[in-house]
């Protein structure tokens, strides 16, 4: 009696939620296409779909679907629905039809929601009874707003001479009580349930980016997207080995408890009876997850493993008391050497949390305002946003280096200098970046070899973007005062001695910049030679003094040389700044931040676009290098055969999240790639801080 009241309970409640018509498909009496639906296995000369008769409604699958040898793949059509509204379970409704056109034997339907069998239809059929259809009504509990509906076919017997279709296809879903955007079935009202929020959803829709997810492959962090499907239908990440991991850090709002949802797929499964994978978060396994791969399924995508029964997908939910605001989550297996040609992902991950209250400012172990805590944990602020703008024309003193070859050897008078005749006009910088010991100021001296016209320009000397030296560079009228060095036209070459003034500096990482402003029609050329630079007013670096000196390395040099446009593209309807490999030169990325409030940690966003022509290597190296730390983090990025910018240009883009320690008050950003073989850019790049 008990039982029974408690179903009435649960059902009373499950009704006041309201029922909504999400999708449909076949619906027509003649289908003109699968209506986005995935169907294995595909044949040109089958359009997936059919009817006993011309005067028959057609059924998706008919005649494409048929029974298949006891160690294959099911033939089977999936969907996956998106962006579903909050939700507490779904409801499906089908028609489905087997057809016997043979001998006969038994015809088994599966339905899998999520990976999970949810119906199971079976009839034995011969020449007599030779048809069966079934109207079917399926009630699933899920609130994951997306879902993977399978339909699949069994044959037993003569199996070549069943097939499977469906069609009349509607899907509903039970919405959440207004105000919530996470619910049960129980929750009958916005009270049971509006405490619920979506701090983070990931890997869902048609997104075609990593949304700063990794691979950890032998202790390397690779960024890799594939599609499921020679279709490109489907972007998912990885897919990848059971050897590797997934891996994110996530920052949360001050919160009590959390709930993780999302979808894991295994492709190609090596027949086991149990394996389980592990959800950890910030180095504890919280949660473990048994896949049991000895049933038949059918094949979602193209990795193909022979010893395989189907490929499997699992719905994994975890729900904690929980209070960190910084989350390491990293989700691997343990079981990994009994799967030797598997492959697996994950897919529409979202997180959930309660909030503290309004008047917790630090943390808190419930929902009230007496249930706050003194323990602070990490809170980052926004500091500043570039390139965010979807069609931006400021770069906002980002510099994309990209180094020149200078002349070497490059004779001036009988000596070499860096730079001179028909190398260095209005359109270059020569530059340096430096890494000081600690000191309180600096000066730069050096000598600067003005070469044939030059009419008022001003010759400026830059140190982290602020201009600590000028003059002009006057025309010379006074031949008398001309020295002819190696310019064409006589008598009118200087040498001119630059020394800056002592100036205020502590940064250990810094960029000296030495450029003019003369037009691009200007006749004038210049170069430099015995540079000095003093930290406290002692002589720290001496270069480019020798009488006649050599640059071999030119692209490792010290000094380089390179132009001062910095060019933006379009991809995707939105502006990016691209760095410039025609030059067939590794290129760089260069930002200074300064005036940072007191931190102890910084959050670094952005998306890399990548364009190439071919590819000749699989995966290429990015570098972070950070104030003085040189190379401090590297990732691996995998190419692929893509368009991610919708061109005849390969394309493709990874988006970074990375939390860093740091507590400097200024940040020297340099980004780079070393590949010769694309050209890339980037765009959104945000920079938060915490201070605890």
């Amino acid at each position: 009696m008990n039982q029974l009241i408690v179903k009435l309970i649960i059902v009373t409640l499950v009704a006041s939620q309201q029922i909504v018509l999400f999708s449909t498909s076949f619906t027509d009496k003649k289908f003109t296409s699968l209506e986005n639906w995935s169907l294995y296995p595909q044949s040109p000369l089958k359009p997936g779909y059919g009817s006993l008769t011309s005067e028959d409604d057609d059924y998706a699958g008919l005649y494409s679907i048929v029974g298949v040898s006891m160690r294959s793949y099911l033939n089977g059509m999936y969907k996956i629905f998106e962006n579903i509204p909050p939700h507490s379970s779904l409801i499906i409704k089908a028609k489905t039809l087997m057809q016997n056109f043979g001998l006969g034997g038994l015809g088994i339907i599966h339905i899998r929601i999520d990976g999970k069998l949810v119906t199971r239809f079976q009839r034995e059929l011969d020449q007599d009874n030779n048809q069966k259809i079934y109207s079917s009504e399926i009630f699933f509990i899920s609130s994951s707003s997306s879902v993977i509906i399978e339909f699949h076919f069994e044959g037993v017997g003569y199996y070549q001479d069943m097939t499977f279709g469906f069609r009349e296809f509607h899907l509903y879903y039970r919405k959440c009580p207004d105000g919530c955007l996470y619910c049960q079935t129980l929750d009958s009202n916005q009270n049971h349930c509006n405490f619920w929020f979506q701090n983070h959803h990931s890997l869902h829709d048609s997104n075609s980016l990593n949304d700063g997810w990794a691979i950890i492959q032998n202790d390397q962090t690779l960024y890799k997207m594939e599609y499921c499907r020679d279709d490109k239908a489907l972007n998912l990440i990885g897919i990848i080995l059971p050897t590797e991991a997934f891996e994110k850090t996530l920052y949360l709002v001050p919160h009590h408890k959390i709930l993780i949802q999302y979808k894991q797929l295994l492709l190609g499964a090596d027949f086991f009876s149990a394996a389980y994978w592990s959800l950890e978060l910030n180095d504890v396994t919280v949660k473990e997850i048994p896949f049991f791969t000895y049933h038949r399924t059918s094949y979602l995508c193209k990795h193909h493993n022979p010893s395989s029964l189907g490929d499997y997908i699992t719905q994994v939910i975890y729900e904690d008391f929980h209070q960190n605001t910084i989350v390491k989550l990293r989700i691997f297996t343990q079981g990994r050497i009994f799967f030797q040609k598997l492959k697996w992902t994950i897919r529409d991950f979202e997180v959930y949390i309660q909030k503290c209250h309004p008047d917790c400012t630090e943390s808190c172990f419930g929902p009230r305002a007496n249930q706050c805590l003194r323990q602070k944990y990490p809170e980052f602020q926004n500091f500043v946003s570039y390139f965010t703008e979807p069609l931006f024309t400021d770069t906002q003193e980002w510099q994309m280096i990209t180094p020149i070859q200078p002349k070497s050897p490059n004779y001036c008078n009988g000596v070499s200098i860096f730079g001179g005749f028909l190398q260095l006009g209005g359109d270059h910088y020569i530059q340096r970046i430096i890494t000081l010991e600690d000191h309180q100021t600096i000066q730069i001296s050096f000598k600067f070899y003005q070469i044939d016209n030059f009419n008022n320009d001003i010759l400026y000397v830059v140190v982290d973007d602020q201009i600590v030296y000028q003059t002009v560079l006057e025309p010379i009228i006074d031949t008398t005062k001309a020295t002819p060095l190696c310019g064409i036209y006589e008598n009118y070459d200087l040498i001119v001695k630059i020394s800056t003034p002592i100036i205020q500096h502590t940064q250990k990482k810094s960029i000296i910049q030495i450029y003019t402003n003369q037009p691009t029609t200007s006749q004038g050329y210049w170069g430099i030679r015995d540079i000095i630079i003093k930290q406290d007013s002692i002589i720290y670096i001496q270069e480019l003094k020798q009488v006649r000196f050599l640059i071999n390395d030119w692209i490792n040099f010290a000094w380089i040389i390179t132009q001062k446009v910095q060019t933006i593209e379009i991809c995707k309807n939105k502006n990016y700044i691209i760095s410039n490999n025609i030059l067939g030169q590794p290129s760089k990325f260069r930002k200074i931040i300064k005036n940072l409030p007191s931190h102890s940690k910084i959050r670094i966003q952005f998306i890399i676009i990548l364009t190439y022509t071919t590819i000749t290597e699989d995966i290429i190296q990015i570098n972070y290098s950070l104030d003085q730390n040189e190379n401090q983090i590297t990732k691996n990025l995998q190419l692929i055969n893509d368009q991610y910018c919708e061109t005849a240009t390969l394309s493709k883009a990874y988006n970074f999240d990375d939390f860093i320690d740091h507590s400097n008050t200024y940040l020297f950003l340099i980004l780079s790639i070393d590949s010769i073989s694309i050209n890339w850019g980037i765009r959104d790049f945000q920079l938060s801080y915490s201070d605890s």
